[in-house]
């Protein structure tokens, strides 16, 4: 994605912060077409295998911000999709790919050290394996799903 060489090629190593909305497969907004009109779903509203290429476009996107970032400065990844391929997925990709660059190490921040004291019971979140999902299931609006990663310092 243009953006991801942007940051990587031009700003890397510039920014304190990031945040990385990215786009995904938004459920809800597929939930809410299907109940419009009595329930069916075309099959074109919603696939894994778009699914798959989202989260191909978002690994690309959270590599080029994490590239953005100064040593010790932090990055929110988010998205609205309930799929484990764009959540959880695309961060433990990242990850594996940050160890194999020399440098480019960065680390999830536990959902504790956001200092976001009470985040889940106010936000109705539940844990991941790197970050944070609200479901409408549980307060009415989402999905979405947070993580948040610091770039090591040299």
């Amino acid at each position: 994605h243009d953006a991801a060489k942007h940051w990587a090629t031009f700003e890397a190593g510039l920014y304190d912060r990031v945040l990385l909305d990215a786009p995904c497969s938004a459920e809800r907004l597929v939930a809410q077409a299907a109940g419009q009109s009595g329930g069916a779903v075309p099959g074109s509203s919603w696939s894994m295998e778009h699914c798959r290429q989202l989260a191909a476009l978002q690994l690309q996107l959270l590599l080029g911000g994490l590239r953005a970032l100064k040593p010790g400065g932090r990055l929110v990844y988010s998205t609205c999709s309930i799929a484990e391929v764009e959540n959880d997925g695309v961060v433990s990709k990242a990850l594996l790919q940050q160890q194999q660059q020399p440098g480019g190490e960065s680390r999830v921040v536990p959902v504790d050290e956001w200092g976001l004291a009470g985040i889940e019971e106010l936000a109705g979140g539940e844990r991941t394996q790197h970050g944070l999902i609200c479901l409408p299931d549980k307060q009415g609006w989402g999905p979405g799903y947070l993580a948040m990663f610091e770039k090591g310092t040299l």
